[in-house]
């Protein structure tokens, strides 16, 4: 068990149902690590979905994060390379799920 906090970053503009699924499938694969402490940005109230609106929601919940999990695509991502890029200058571990896994295994 992992006594840490994760984020779950990723691409969800332009994709079908905001590449939620992604997001789930990844908490799933967190909790089955031993993961417990997980936010996921994709269970915010997205009712508004003004991108600067949806991005300020999905920073502060990140600030409560240790490590920034990686989605497939967060590069291409305007949202997902700020949260790196904010994660990485207030000191937070920043991975992508694929290296994660491995360095569990």
């Amino acid at each position: 068990m992992y006594n840490l906090t994760f984020y779950i970053s990723g691409p969800m503009t332009g994709y079908k149902d905001f590449n939620y699924p992604a997001f789930i499938a990844a908490e799933k694969e967190l909790r089955k690590l031993g993961c417990i402490n997980i936010l996921n940005p994709a269970k915010i109230d997205h009712q508004d979905t003004v991108w600067e609106n949806c991005i300020r929601r999905a920073i502060a919940l990140m600030m409560g994060a240790d490590v920034l999990i990686l989605l497939p695509g967060w590069d291409k991502s305007k949202g997902a390379v700020l949260e790196v890029d904010i994660a990485l200058k207030v000191g937070m571990s920043v991975t992508t799920l694929e290296i994660f896994k491995e360095l569990v295994k």
